[in-house]
């Protein structure tokens, strides 16, 4: 223990290398995955990537509270050069979620995680099945931020539940 540390880093063994690399490059193969790529796709697409496409089509569909952040231009003094700019940091939080997403498509695709045992690799390429799973889980997840939104949520912690049921 004492020349090799605590941690089993030396059992690694070459196949979990390889797989950790093939994790890598399906990533980053689907990162850089444009819709004119598509064999038998629509030659007349813009040369957006795939995730950036279906981050913009699931963007449309949630709007959150924008907030406004005034910039000063030259002389701060004069009213006349303040900018007042809106903000929405709608896109960016989707992307965040996006990569997560897709990283962890990579996860299931490559060592089959689920209950049921199905080797994704058989029935489907790679970009098709994180395509789908990526549109389920942003849907999942804007349901889930628009639910907060409409009924409030409440901190989990014991003291606030004793609270909530002591209110009625």
């Amino acid at each position: 223990n004492l020349q090799l540390g605590a941690l089993p880093t030396v059992i690694i063994t070459e196949e979990d290398k390889a797989l950790k690399a093939k994790r890598h490059e399906l990533f980053n193969h689907y990162l850089n995955h444009k819709g004119t790529d598509i064999p038998n796709g629509r030659k007349n697409s813009t040369d957006r990537t795939v995730i950036e496409s279906i981050i913009a089509s699931f963007g449309r569909q949630y709007i959150p509270e924008s907030y406004k952040i005034k910039i000063l231009v030259e002389d701060p003094d004069d009213e006349k050069h303040q900018v007042i700019e809106t903000k929405n940091d709608t896109l960016n939080d989707l992307r965040q979620v996006a990569h997560l997403v897709v990283w962890e498509a990579t996860y299931k695709y490559i060592w089959k995680s689920n209950k049921k045992n199905i080797d994704y690799k058989d029935r489907f390429g790679f970009c098709i099945f994180a395509s789908n799973y990526l549109k389920f889980q942003l849907r999942l997840h804007l349901r889930k931020i628009n639910k907060d939104r409409i009924y409030g949520t409440l901190p989990d912690s014991d003291h606030v539940r004793k609270l909530y049921t002591m209110l009625p």
